[in-house]
């Protein structure tokens, strides 16, 4: 497998966290109908709108996330909870 020649070192518990990512429990979820409604997507992006974005830290994030970007993963985050966030 490629390592990029600055990534950090493995630690014991990446190993752990690889084989749980590839569990065939990580990837039953995957394959499941949305467990939200249109109705809840809705109701959630108002609430996004009006109470959490307004209060993001960085005002101005030219080159990072915007609006949709941001509401997509609180929304993902907030309704199915996952046990691990990769963030590349």
């Amino acid at each position: 497998r490629y390592k990029r020649p600055d990534a950090p070192a493995e630690s014991p518990g990446d190993t752990v966290i690889q084989a749980q990512l590839r569990s065939s429990e990580c990837c039953n979820k995957l394959l499941q109908k949305v467990p939200w409604t249109r109705q809840q997507l809705l109701s959630d992006l108002k609430e996004f709108v009006h109470n959490i974005y307004p209060h993001r830290p960085i005002r101005m994030n030219t080159f990072g996330m915007r609006l949709s970007h941001a509401f997509g993963c609180w929304f993902i985050t907030k309704t199915l909870q996952p046990k691990y966030i990769l963030e590349s």
